[in-house]
């Protein structure tokens, strides 16, 4: 995994693939934000954290500003390779 993250921070994501995470973020905002549940808990949320309620219907604005060098950008910033926890799971002894 630690390999496929450095690959993915030297050579960041496909135009391709930026623009079907995109347009799915977009497609799921449309169809979300008629629901009052997803409202509901998206002000809530913002509410919380002293963010500015409005923002959530800014999001279309910030998924068009994707693209495969933000995507990277991010990457080299907050997947640190080097500071991470290693975990190993081992089935119950009978």
């Amino acid at each position: 995994m630690l390999k496929e993250i450095d690959a993915f921070k030297q050579n960041g994501p496909t135009p391709t693939q930026v623009a079907d995470v995109k347009e799915a973020l977009l497609r799921d905002f449309e169809t979300n934000s008629k629901t009052n549940g997803f409202l509901l808990t998206n002000m809530y949320i913002r509410y919380q954290v002293g963010e500015d309620v409005g923002t959530l219907f800014s999001l279309p604005d910030l998924y068009n500003k994707l693209t495969p060098a933000v995507v990277q950008e991010a990457a080299k910033t907050y997947f640190n390779t080097s500071n991470y926890v290693s975990v190993e799971l081992f089935p119950e002894k009978k």
